[in-house]
C-alpha cells in the first residue's frame, strides 16, 4: 500500500497499529521483526492490516469504522474516489497477496519497496527502466500491439491496439504528465516501460463508465512505481473493458507524484477526472 499512498500513508498504520498493538506485536514476533525499529514496525502493522481488513475484519463495528478511517485518510491526501466497503476490502486482498509475494513491489533480496522512501530501492530496481527516446519507445509500443499483457496483481489481461498506440503517444496524453511536472520525454520513457508497469500495478479502482453510463463499459484504474533519474515517480495507468465484445484495452498512461499531489490536495481527484475524460475521448 505504501508503495501507492506514499510516505503520508504511514501515518495511518501508526494510527491503526496504535489500536491493535497486541496483535501487531503478535505478526511481528512471527515475522521476527523489531518493532522499536520504524521501518520495521510499519512493515509488521502494514502485513497484519493487509491480511485483516482484506477479510473484513471479525467485527462489524470495527470493520465499519476502519473504512471510515481509510476513506478520511484518502481525502486527507486529496483522493476524492468514492470506495465501499468491498472496494477497500478487494485493496487490502490485493496488498495482502503484494505482501506475500504474490505480486510485485520487492527489491532483488525480497524486500518491498515503497514510493515514499527511495532508499528502499536498490540499484537494481532503480536501473530496471531503460531510458527510450520518443522514437524508441514508439517502436517498442509497435512491438507490442495486440499482446496479452498481464497484471500480476489481478490477473486480469489487457491489449493496447492501433486506437490505443495512436491515443498513447497523443500530444494530449504527454501533456497530461507534463502538467504533473515531468517532461515529454519522461512520459515516452514510462510509455516504453508499460508492459513492465502494467504487469507490476496494483488496482485502485474499478468503476462503471462514469462519463457515457455505457452499460457495456468497466473502467479500471491501476497505479504502478516508475523510477526516473533516481527519483521515484507514480504511473496512473487506465484499462478500458469492452463487455459486449470481451475486450480490455490500455489506452492512458500518466505520470504523477504521490507527494506532490498530496501536499497539494485535491489534485489527485483532477487528475482521476482526466482520466475520465480521456474514456469518453476513446
Amino acid at each position: 500500500m505504501r508503495e501507492v499512498f506514499g510516505q503520508s500513508f504511514n501515518d495511518f498504520l501508526r494510527e491503526i497499529g496504535s489500536q491493535y498493538s497486541a496483535e501487531v506485536e503478535a505478526v511481528a514476533k512471527n515475522r521476527k521483526l523489531n518493532i522499536t525499529e520504524e521501518n520495521q514496525y510499519l512493515e509488521a502493522v502494514e502485513e497484519w492490516l493487509a491480511e485483516k481488513a482484506g477479510n473484513g475484519f471479525d467485527n462489524g463495528t470495527a470493520w465499519q469504522k476502519f473504512c471510515a478511517s481509510f476513506r478520511q485518510f484518502l481525502r486527507n491526501i486529496g483522493l476524492n474516489i468514492a470506495y465501499s466497503d468491498n472496494d477497500i476490502q478487494n485493496l487490502f486482498r490485493q496488498a495482502a497477496r503484494r505482501l506475500r509475494g504474490e505480486g510485485s513491489g520487492r527489491n532483488s533480496n525480497g524486500v518491498r519497496y515503497d514510493i515514499g522512501n527511495d532508499n528502499s530501492i536498490d540499484p537494481e530496481i532503480r536501473q530496471a527502466f531503460p531510458k527510450y527516446s520518443s522514437s524508441q519507445a514508439k517502436e517498442v509500443l509497435k512491438s507490442i500491439s495486440g499482446k496479452d499483457l498481464k497484471n500480476l496483481d489481478t490477473g486480469i489481461e489487457a491489449q493496447i491496439n492501433t486506437n490505443q498506440y495512436n491515443k498513447l503517444i497523443s500530444n494530449a496524453a504527454a501533456q497530461k504528465s507534463e502538467n504533473n511536472g515531468f517532461s515529454r520525454d519522461e512520459h515516452f520513457e514510462a510509455l516504453a516501460n508499460i508492459e513492465e508497469l502494467y504487469q507490476n500495478a496494483i488496482l485502485l479502482k474499478k468503476t462503471d463508465d462514469l462519463k457515457n453510463n455505457d452499460p457495456n463499459v468497466k473502467i479500471y484504474r491501476f497505479a504502478s512505481p516508475f523510477v526516473i533519474d533516481n527519483e521515484i515517480a507514480d504511473a496512473l495507468l487506465t484499462v478500458k473493458e469492452s463487455i459486449d465484445n470481451n475486450s480490455k484495452k490500455i489506452y492512458s498512461l500518466e505520470l504523477t507524484e504521490i507527494k506532490k499531489l498530496s501536499a497539494k490536495g485535491g489534485t489527485l481527484e483532477y487528475h482521476t477526472d482526466s482520466i475520465n475524460n480521456a474514456t469518453a475521448e476513446t
